[in-house]
């Protein structure tokens, strides 16, 4: 039996310009939610208000983490990971998330 291999959706369509709709896009992974044009300002401010409710440092710093991450080997990634979580643990926000998650309420986080 012959070995079977995967082929890259994106580098594909990158190198050969082939276009495909929002449904095929949805199937194959390349877009995780599929809504109408109509739609599609309320769901991307639910997003955003939903990322604004997060400790915005966490969020900046899982922002660092990911792009920094993603263009280096494992050690270093796993060291920018560490640091990351160093920093954001080591915060007032750390431990309002974590006595909000105790007391179930809405955590009022501070730091920008």
């Amino acid at each position: 039996m012959p070995r079977l291999v995967g082929v890259g959706i994106a580098k594909q369509m990158h190198y050969t310009g082939d276009v495909i709709d929002a449904a095929e896009a949805l199937r194959v992974g390349l877009v995780n939610e599929v809504v109408s044009a109509g739609n599609l300002m309320n769901y991307v401010k639910d997003i955003a208000n939903k990322i604004l409710s997060k400790g915005q440092l966490a969020v900046r710093s899982s922002k660092m983490a990911i792009n920094e991450g993603m263009q280096t080997d494992i050690d270093r990634a796993m060291t920018i990971e560490a640091n990351i979580f160093a920093i954001c643990f080591s915060t007032g926000d750390q431990e309002e998330g974590m006595n909000a998650f105790i007391q179930k309420r809405k955590p009022q986080f501070k730091e920008r």
